[in-house]
C-alpha cells in the first residue's frame, strides 16, 4: 500500500511538472492535495509509578491540505498552508503495548512561510 502510494504520488509530481510556470510578483496561487504526518516517537520511559519500559506511541495521520500563496517579489513569497485537523491515536509501547489507544491529540498547521 505504501509503495502504491509513493508511485501515485511520483506520477502526479511528474504530470504537475508540465503545467509549472514561473510566478513574478503580485501574483496569487493555490494548491490542493494530501498530506500525510507520521510522527517519530520516542517518548523514553514514563516515570512511576507505571511499569518500568512503559512508553507511549502515536499514530499517523492523513488529511486533505492545501495552501495559499502570494508573490511578494519575484524570489519572496507569502506561504499559508491550510488542513484539516491531524488527529493522532495515542497508544500504548513497551510495556503497556498490548493497550491499545490511551488517548489522541489534532494538531493544525498554523504557520506563515516566507
Amino acid at each position: 500500500m505504501k509503495n502504491t502510494m509513493r508511485i501515485t504520488t511520483a506520477l502526479v509530481a511528474l504530470a504537475a511538472c508540465g503545467v509549472a510556470s514561473a510566478q513574478s510578483a503580485g501574483s496569487w496561487s493555490a494548491r490542493l492535495g494530501v498530506t500525510h504526518l507520521a510522527p517519530d516517537v520516542s517518548s523514553g520511559n514514563l516515570s512511576a509509578p507505571s511499569f518500568p519500559n512503559t512508553k507511549v506511541d502515536a499514530k499517523s495521520s492523513t488529511q486533505l491540505s492545501g495552501g495559499i500563496t502570494y508573490m511578494v517579489t519575484d524570489n519572496l513569497a507569502l506561504d499559508v498552508p491550510l488542513a484539516t485537523p491531524f488527529k493522532h491515536d495515542l497508544i500504548g509501547d513497551g510495556a503497556i503495548a498490548g493497550v491499545g489507544k490511551l488517548g489522541s491529540t489534532k494538531a493544525i498547521p498554523a504557520t506563515l512561510l516566507l
